[in-house]
């Protein structure tokens, strides 16, 4: 009799201790303007988080990197969440824009690293995150390196640095149990695939390429499949499409996100559809 009670107790005991855990995940994800019970979540195929918000990962936190990545789907909108390989988590929106930096702004996270949102004794500071400065603020070297290995030969010359290029700078420990520091730049150029890394002389180090694909691209109307917009035309006649994309979950399922918005921009709802065109009503 004391070994069934002790087994109900443990069982008992591990349903809420799992209960405290589903909760406190839903808790994670927030999507403005929508009820967090309202939101489905699923875990994406890296690949398939948004365009958009890859790029801004790769040129924010170019040595840090994307760990998982999740969609969130509520009922007037839809979300993107990056989890970082250091822990951060981003909040994009559906058109790929960076919200924010959940660690930052939910205040369960900032108990966790300490009182205020401060680190406490268990709590590291982000490293090697990039403060993006003026391309004049670069040095020489790094200047003439980009127009003798790129400007001139990808934009002929004719256009103004500033317009297709952007520079940060990073001072990051050069090992974990040193205490001084470096500094180095990187530049992004538009058309180009990948972040150029330079020493704090100005001397090309390396050249970083994006770890992922990008797959999640924004959808015009044209490129959705003909039972898709068939539906839209006969069920929401006076809507029209305000972000459209296809995304593939880690298991491998892939569909179609649609958000409408009324004629009169007042009302929104957000469509799901699986791989063929048919609607998804769970």
């Amino acid at each position: 009799m004391k070994k069934f009670k002790f087994y109900q107790y443990f069982s008992i005991l591990s349903m809420f201790f799992l209960a405290i855990s589903c909760n406190e995940t839903n808790d994670m994800f927030v999507l403005d303007g929508e009820d967090p019970k309202d939101l489905i979540v699923f875990e994406l195929d890296n690949e398939y988080l948004a365009e958009e918000a890859h790029d801004y990962i790769d040129f924010n936190y170019p040595s840090i990197g994307l760990d998982k990545s999740y969609i969130l789907i509520g009922k007037k909108s839809f979300g993107f969440e990056a989890v970082l390989s250091n822990t951060e988590s981003l909040s994009f929106d559906e058109g790929g824009e960076y919200k924010y930096n959940r660690k930052e702004k939910s205040s369960k996270e900032n108990l966790k690293n300490g009182k205020n949102g401060k680190c406490d004794s268990k709590c590291k500071p982000p490293r090697d995150k990039v403060d993006w400065i003026k391309m004049s603020d670069l040095p020489n070297g790094v200047i003439d390196f980009l127009h003798k290995e790129y400007l001139d030969s990808m934009f002929i010359g004719s256009y103004v640095l500033d317009s297709v290029a952007k520079a940060g700078e990073i001072t990051g420990l050069k090992d974990k149990d040193a205490d001084n520091k470096s500094t180095y730049y990187i530049v992004h150029i538009r058309g180009l695939k990948g972040v150029l890394y330079f020493n704090d002389k100005g001397v090309f180090v390396k050249i970083h390429k994006p770890k992922f694909k990008r797959h999640c691209k924004k959808l015009r109307h044209l490129d959705l499949l003909k039972s898709i917009k068939l539906y839209i035309e006969e069920n929401h006649p006076d809507h029209f499409i305000a972000h459209a994309r296809k995304v593939r979950t880690k298991d491998g399922k892939v569909f179609f996100l649609v958000k409408l918005v009324s004629s009169d921009k007042q009302n929104f709802v957000v469509l799901k559809f699986d791989k063929d065109g048919a609607l998804v009503t769970s």
